[in-house]
């Protein structure tokens, strides 16, 4: 949850500013929208769902407090987007009435984020790796949307058909996940946390599967 310097700092940027429309993003600015739109700002307001089945027991009970608040209030945004259909669904089984849904599938610019020898070479050489080395990449913290497990045990079969494949895994807290990998019996030395050393742009042109 944001400090309440930050707040007052985002009311003053809203009062100076006066936006037409404010679109939050997820759970906690969608209810930092509703106070200032309580505060007096007319700007319409848009809530940004970005997920579907989000299970809130493995999160703070106040996560869970707040959706329900949320959905309680749906109806005062001028619309609520949601990135697919599944999203809409369930927030709408969590009491989400909106007067207007929107439903924005994520996009991708397939001609920015393409495979880059080049960049792999960049990234291997980092890691002290042949510059040939298959990289299978994941960019996320560590957090139980993000579902690392999945991503680890598809690793884990894959290294059957190729070994030689390497994992760079970049986020917040995926040192902590060098145990569970070696219990599913990806080797210790393919799991690789990148922070300074190189940049997350840089890193999605390497991988040869992300």
């Amino acid at each position: 949850m944001p400090s309440w310097r930050g707040w007052c700092g985002l009311r003053r940027v809203l009062g100076s500013f006066a936006p037409q429309i404010v679109q939050t993003w997820l759970y906690h600015a969608d209810f930092l929208g509703l106070l200032a739109q309580a505060c007096g700002t007319r700007a319409a307001l848009i809530w940004n769902l970005r997920c579907a089945d989000m299970d809130l027991s493995r999160y703070r009970p106040l996560t869970a407090r707040l959706v329900w608040v949320l959905a309680r209030a749906s109806g005062r945004p001028y619309c609520v987007i949601a990135n697919s259909v599944a999203g809409q669904r369930h927030h709408q089984g969590l009491g989400y009435h909106p007067r207007r849904w929107a439903v924005i599938p994520n996009g991708f610019d397939v001609d920015k984020y393409h495979p880059d020898p080049a960049a792999r070479a960049r990234v291997c050489h980092a890691l002290n790796l042949p510059p040939d080395t298959p990289l299978i990449g994941m960019i996320a913290r560590v957090d139980p949307m993000k579902d690392h497990d999945t991503f680890l045990r598809a690793v884990a079969r894959l290294r059957d058909l190729a070994p030689a494949a390497h994992c760079v895994l970049i986020g917040a807290g995926t040192e902590s996940l060098a145990a569970h990998a070696t219990a599913l019996g990806v080797a210790i030395e393919c799991i690789c946390s990148v922070r300074a050393r190189m940049s997350p742009p840089g890193c999605r042109h390497s991988a040869s599967l992300r």
